[in-house]
C-alpha cells in the first residue's frame, strides 16, 4: 500500500498527517519539532511512504534536510 505524508510545520510542534492511496487517514498527531520525536514516528511508515509534503512556513529547512537524508522524497508546499 502507498502512503502519503504531510507536515504542517510550526515553531514548537508540527502536525503530521498520513493518508493511504485511497485517501483514508492512517495517522494524525502533533509532534515536537525534533529529530528524536519525528524520526521514530515517520520510520514506522517508511517502507510505504511515497512522498512527504512540508509546508514551507517557519524555518522548514532542518526538517526537509533530515527527511531527505533518510531517503524520503520531499516536496515543499507554498501555503497561501
Amino acid at each position: 500500500m502507498r502512503f502519503y505524508a504531510a507536515f504542517d510545520l510550526h515553531s514548537n510542534k508540527s502536525y503530521l498527517g498520513i493518508i493511504d492511496e485511497n485517501s483514508k487517514r492512517r495517522f494524525k498527531r502533533k509532534l515536537h519539532n525534533n529529530m528524536a520525536t519525528i524520526n521514530p514516528t515517520v520510520i514506522l511508515f517508511k517502507p510505504d511512504i511515497k512522498g512527504i509534503v512540508v509546508a514551507s512556513t517557519y524555518p522548514w529547512c532542518w526538517l526537509v534536510y533530515m527527511l531527505m537524508e533518510d531517503g524520503y522524497q520531499v516536496h515543499l508546499a507554498n501555503p497561501p
